[in-house]
């Protein structure tokens, strides 16, 4: 049995958080930009895996861990401006293998994978987690029927947000000329999201 005003109030919560352009945003827009909305999809799943992964961790009890050791999130944060890097210096240096169908595989994969360790990585992943998901879990009713439905519908959100921000970022391709133009902002815009990461280290935002 489900309570589904509470269902109902947490989906309006978490799709308001969601929402919030953050890294993740910047990072899907970047994937939309650079890949085209095709091949950006897989980064949409990405988004959504992690989503899943983190309710899971917050409601079999790891989330507390996290929250009482700091240190744990701030390794997070800077392995997470690390692999940004990575990835900016991939695009400012065209290192992006562009063949035709291995290429597009190997791009599919990245994509997912960066969206996966982007998002398991970013602080406000955690932090919405941890604050947002036990406070929509009404004590009276069973636990696990509860939080099965609240990881569904935040998957669900998730990927409908993060594909919606690919589907808007993608007419973006059309003000520029070539692929060597993409590769320039996408690489900038990666190098955006990680001193985003850098200021939420140091409480800067």
């Amino acid at each position: 049995m489900l309570d589904l005003q509470l269902l109902s109030l947490f989906a309006l919560a978490f799709f308001t958080a969601v929402l919030i352009p953050g890294p993740n945003v910047a990072l899907a827009v970047t994937q939309s930009i650079k890949y085209g909305l095709k091949r950006a999809i897989p980064g949409a799943w990405g988004f959504g895996l992690a989503t899943g992964i983190h309710a899971a961790t917050v409601f079999a009890g790891v989330g507390v861990f996290i929250n009482e050791h700091p240190i744990v999130l701030t390794a997070l944060r800077w392995f997470g401006v690390a692999y940004i890097l990575h990835l900016a210096y991939g695009a400012l240096t065209d290192l992006v293998d562009e063949n035709a169908s291995e290429g597009r595989a190997v791009s599919s994969m990245r994509i997912f994978s960066s969206s996966l360790l982007a998002s398991l990585t970013s602080p406000k992943g955690w932090l919405v987690s941890i604050l947002i998901y036990p406070s929509f879990i009404q004590p009276q009713l069973p636990y696990w029927p509860q939080t099965i439905a609240v990881i569904a519908v935040a998957v669900l959100i998730s990927l409908a947000t993060y594909g919606g921000y690919m589907m808007a970022a993608d007419r973006a391709q059309t003000l520029f000329r070539n692929q060597q133009q993409l590769h320039r902002v996408a690489g900038c815009l990666y190098v955006l999201v990680a001193v985003g990461l850098l200021l939420s280290i140091f409480n800067v935002i």
